[in-house]
């Protein structure tokens, strides 16, 4: 007999919600959608592969204002980023 467990998706990726930042995981979710790599990502942006990983691993705000220009160029509400 199979059983099926309903979870929400904060509990299936708990995980990665412990390693980086939701608005981080998000971001990196959104570059690897994109078939972008640090790199290609961040000079779309103006920003250092540096800071991109940063803010991937939670390290470095995103912030509104380049939480919005993301949201811009991808179509989605910025306040996933937050």
């Amino acid at each position: 007999m199979t059983w099926l467990v309903k979870l929400s998706a904060k509990e299936a990726f708990q995980d990665l919600n412990d390693k980086y930042s939701s608005g981080g995981a998000y971001l990196r979710g959104l570059r690897a959608r994109e078939g972008l790599t640090q790199v290609a990502f961040a000079k779309i942006f103006g920003i250092t592969q540096g800071d991109l990983s940063k803010m991937e691993n939670g390290k470095l705000e995103i912030g509104k204002k380049r939480a919005k220009q993301i949201s811009d160029k991808f179509g989605f509400n910025y306040q996933r980023l937050l």
